[in-house]
């Protein structure tokens, strides 16, 4: 993308280095949220063939075969001029990349574009193609997570080399963390390296939510890189907003000095860092190697040349003077930022602020962002940004007059007397809403596809919990559903950030906690759900079996279970959600109840007073009843034995009798 100015140059830089760009149990607060940092490993194929079109003849060009393990991500196809012949007709293709009138590049997702020769005669060309393909993992962080590590290698496709390699960290805008530095194999801040010119400015770059490792300079090496990480609450960036460039403020450093500089600009804004422009033209006598640095919160050096200027006339009238030009560009994050000056010249200082200010009405299908004129106010320059996360992809965005700019990547668009800085990705955009005096205010809508989240509701055992209400809320979303006999559901939210998740079973709260949106997964919901085993015994300690036992919800007094125990004296509750019941035993006419907490798997006995049972007889007796029948049966023994004692004794009187009377008879 040619610039013709130095502000122009420095715009594009702000836009291509992007400025902006396990969990818990019940009552989870976002503090234990657990985020993920997304790893895209980029692999770039490169190749160019010379092709000779006859009138109407049509080619087809295929992208090369995906490596292992990545898919592709689209395919740019254009010639050695860097344009596309007019004559040159393209089909099939997605998007593009537009130079003003001219058409620079073509994208397509598939692969696959057709190209037709229209002119009446022979076209010969040289046809360029670029293949991207990627594979991505996520690493999970914590607040407890102050830094994250990667390794890089070579790739294994024998095809590919580290220079086609390309990686590229993100941290969703929402997420509470933002990148303080980045450390290489050496165990060297890349900031600190790329600041003191030993690696290139196209090598690495940063924000606070990106870092971009480019390979194919060769200034970057394999081994382990580690991302320093800060969480606070004030890293989270909204994922729709404007970008407010001010405007440039002129300054100097005395040499071999420091100077530090400051600029909070009064609007409703949020104040994000500068872009700063360091320059210097030295007559080369004078010109030495001396350290020119920017310090601020976080630094990336986005553009750096030298140039050697000479001053030749039309004769030996004057002679050649030489010159040494030089310019550094940075785009800064923080209040404010220090440039060091080890010239022996002044160091020209040219700077301006950059703020953001959120805007967007989120729907299921689009995002309304509004653009007012008093939002954009006093802006040199000012674009509206979308960045979203994982689980979204944006379809199309149209502008207040109803221009479609889902076409155009890293375009710039023909604006009035000026070009309009244009892209839109996958997941991310940037549409210029004014340039200078020249702007267009009003609603821009950015239509978008959600994909779904993927939750399973498990257990404390992991085991699949069927009929679950499940509810994720974000502001005014909320979204509902059940959970099928394997424990899933899918629910798809249309608003960027965290979600509270809350999930009822049998009606009561087993879990409570904050996700983040994040698809390529299951989300795997623990919840606090246990069983409970309860053992019936008689007043001896005998198993009862076939007692009946109730569980009862104590809060609403509603039976919830009904069990009854084995040949041990035994049931198992399955699956019930934590809380304060009331467990009923019952035994033929006898009954017992307990109250008890279940949060935790439980094993819980009940004592029956039971103290005889004959199923035969159908005849239960409690221990009462068992002390009344043994006393009963005592007394009964007892009147029985004093019955038959006189008996024995009134039938030996009764003997007595009858021989007194036989005596006497005898006599």
């Amino acid at each position: 993308m040619r610039c013709k100015s130095l502000i122009s140059i420095i715009a594009a830089l702000i836009l291509v280095a992007p400025v902006i760009a396990s969990l818990a149990q019940v009552y989870a607060s976002p503090s234990t949220t657990t985020f993920y940092i997304e790893i895209e490993y980029i692999l770039k194929s490169r190749t160019q063939v010379s092709i000779i079109l006859a009138p109407n003849e049509v080619r087809e060009i295929i992208a090369p075969p995906e490596p292992e393990g990545y898919k592709l991500e689209y395919m740019i196809v254009t010639t050695s001029q860097k344009y596309i012949p007019k004559y040159l007709a393209i089909m099939n293709y997605d998007k593009e990349i537009l130079e003003g009138d001219k058409l620079s590049a073509v994208i397509s997702l598939s692969g696959k574009i057709k190209i037709v020769n229209s002119a009446s005669k022979n076209f010969t060309t040289t046809i360029v193609v670029e293949a991207i393909y990627a594979k991505r993992t996520w690493i999970p962080i914590t607040p407890e997570t102050k830094e994250i590590s990667f390794n890089v290698t070579k790739p294994e496709d024998p095809l590919f080399t580290l220079k086609n390699l390309t990686i590229r960290v993100t941290i969703d805008n929402y997420a509470p963390y933002r990148v303080s530095d980045v450390i290489g194999p050496e165990g060297t801040s890349l900031i600190a390296l790329e600041s003191a010119n030993k690696i290139s400015a196209s090598a690495f770059s940063v924000d606070l939510k990106h870092v971009v490792l480019d390979f194919s300079s060769r200034d970057l090496r394999e081994g382990t890189y580690t991302i320093k990480l800060l969480y606070f609450e004030n890293a989270e960036l909204p994922s729709a907003f404007i970008v407010r460039n001010e405007k440039f403020i002129k300054d100097s450093v005395p040499p071999q000095s420091q100077k530090s500089f400051t600029e909070r600009q009064q609007t409703t804004a949020r104040h994000l860092g500068y872009v700063i422009v360091l320059y210097s033209v030295i007559p080369k006598p004078s010109y030495t190697k001396a350290e020119v640095k920017v310090i601020s919160d976080l630094v990336d050096l986005v553009f750096n040349r030298a140039q050697e200027i000479v001053t030749y006339g039309a004769s030996y009238l004057v002679p050649p003077l030489r010159f040494k030009f030089w310019v550094k560009a940075f785009v800064v994050f923080g209040e404010k930022f220090t440039v060091v000056n080890g010239l022996k010249e002044p160091l020209n200082v040219l700077y301006m602020p950059i703020t953001i200010k959120p805007t967007g009405k989120w729907t299921p299908k689009e995002v309304i962002a509004e653009v007012s004129s008093e939002a954009i106010e006093g802006a040199e320059y000012a674009y509206l940004v979308v960045q979203l996360p994982p689980n979204a992809r944006i379809r199309d965005a149209v502008s207040p007059s109803g221009i479609t700019f889902s076409k155009y990547v890293s375009s710039q668009i023909a604006w009035g007397s000026t070009n309009r800085s244009v892209s839109v990705s996958s997941r991310e955009l940037y549409i210029q809403v004014k340039s200078k005096n020249i702007m267009e205010v009003g609603s821009y809508r950015i239509y978008v596809d959600w994909l779904p989240i993927n939750l399973k509701v498990v257990d404390y055992k992991g085991n699949p919990i069927p009929g679950a209400k499940v509810t994720i809320k974000s502001g005014a979303m909320i979204l509902k559903g059940e959970t099928s006999e394997s424990g899933q559901v899918k629910l798809t939210p249309y608003v960027p950030g965290t979600y509270e998740l809350t999930v009822y079973f049998k009606g009561k709260l087993v879990n409570k906690t904050i996700i983040p949106a994040f698809y390529e997964k299951t989300f795997t919901v623990k919840c606090s759900v246990y069983d409970l085993k309860v053992t019936v015994v008689g007043a001896r300690g005998q198993s009862l079996s076939g007692a009946i036992v109730l569980l009862v919800d104590s809060s609403t007094n509603t039976e919830l279970y009904s069990l009854v125990t084995d040949d041990t004296g035994t049931c198992v509750f399955k699956q019930i959600p934590a809380g304060e019941y009331t467990l009923i035993a019952r035994y033929k006419r006898v009954s017992s109840s307990i109250k008890i907490t279940v949060d935790k798997p439980l094993e819980k006995k009940i004592q029956l007073d039971v103290f005889i049972d004959t199923p035969l007889l159908n005849l239960t007796l409690t221990t009462k009843e068992t002390i009344g029948v043994a006393l009963a049966l005592i007394t009964l023994a007892g009147l029985i034995k004093i019955a038959s004692s006189r008996l024995v004794k009134k039938k030996s009187k009764d003997n007595e009798i009858e021989e007194s009377i036989e005596e006497e008879k005898e006599q």
